[in-house]
């Protein structure tokens, strides 16, 4: 999905949801225009790379699409609770 088509989307959804019939379809618009966005970053933010010294030690990691799923494991949990310390 190109930047002018995420665009063009997100402008139509917009105009769906200021016309939706109550909270419930509001919701949902709202659910599907998230879902855009998070596909949209997905495959057009490039890799975030994080280095942070804390206490003398050093925190080094990368964000992308390919490790996304690595966020939830335990490994993951233990870094953010150290580099939060």
């Amino acid at each position: 999905m190109t930047a002018d088509e995420y665009l063009k989307a997100q402008e139509a959804n917009k105009k769906i949801y200021e016309l939706a019939r109550n909270e419930e379809e509001r919701r949902a618009f709202l659910a599907k225009m998230m879902e855009m966005e998070m596909k949209f970053v997905e495959e057009n933010v490039p890799l975030i790379k994080v280095n942070e010294t804390i206490n003398n030690q050093s925190l080094n990691f990368t964000l992308s699409p390919q490790n996304k799923n690595k966020l939830d494991s335990d490994e993951a949990k233990t870094l953010f609770v150290k580099a939060k310390k």
